[in-house]
């Protein structure tokens, strides 16, 4: 992609986009230091960090931290110094938590579909538009795609959908269930769409 990164124009408008997702996302950030102290266990035995009696569990940690990070060394490659580093956080902030949104649709929307569960209809059935914005913020990464990456982020994409399929056949039960299968198909799908903004950007 050709953008003419000197343009004062380009940053002024691409810091208020990137400034903006810094105040969209700021929940993932209260969540983050709420819950990383409050180390438990689900009736699985698994552990999990806990936010208002909700789990989180360590692979979406793992998930969101190698998303981030990957996607801000990409950044940095491509624009260096301490500049490079900090956009690099912030570009793969927002495109690692619009990843999220997009997964935790395609997550419930699954799991409302073929087992009946009332989560999707619950949280996005009236916030269509809102889910839409959050997902958008995939476009941070614009400026840095690379033609030759689409290939691979598609690859991963459609691993990332098979899993998920596999997942619904075996029952798509949730880490909760002691089911070590299920456990691990939650964790490759959660980690391959953590990695899709970093397959985009890699160079």
């Amino acid at each position: 992609m050709a953008y003419n990164l000197d343009s004062t124009k380009f940053w002024a408008i691409y810091g208020l986009y990137l400034f903006s997702s810094i105040v969209l996302f700021s929940w993932y950030d209260f969540v983050a230091i709420s819950s990383l102290g409050r180390v438990s266990r689900d009736t699985a035995g698994n552990i999990v960090f806990i936010h208002d009696g909700s789990p989180i569990y360590p692979f979406t940690v793992v998930a969101a931290i190698l998303g981030i990070l990957g996607t801000a060394y990409y950044v940095w490659r491509a624009v260096g110094g301490v500049k490079g580093m900090v956009l690099g956080l912030l570009v793969g902030r927002a495109a690692t938590l619009a990843v999220f949104e997009i997964y935790e649709f395609m997550f419930t929307g699954l799991g409302e579909t073929f087992y009946g569960w009332a989560s999707w209809t619950a949280i996005y059935s009236q916030t269509i538009p809102w889910f839409l914005l959050k997902a958008s913020y995939l476009g941070v990464l614009t400026p840095w795609t690379r033609r030759k990456n689409i290939r691979i982020a598609s690859t991963i994409l459609l691993c990332s959908i098979i899993a998920f399929l596999i997942w619904v056949i075996l029952g798509y039960r949730l880490p909760d269930s002691g089911d070590p299968i299920s456990y691990g198909l939650n964790a490759i799908t959660r980690m391959l769409f953590a990695m899709l903004p970093v397959a985009i950007v890699r160079r």
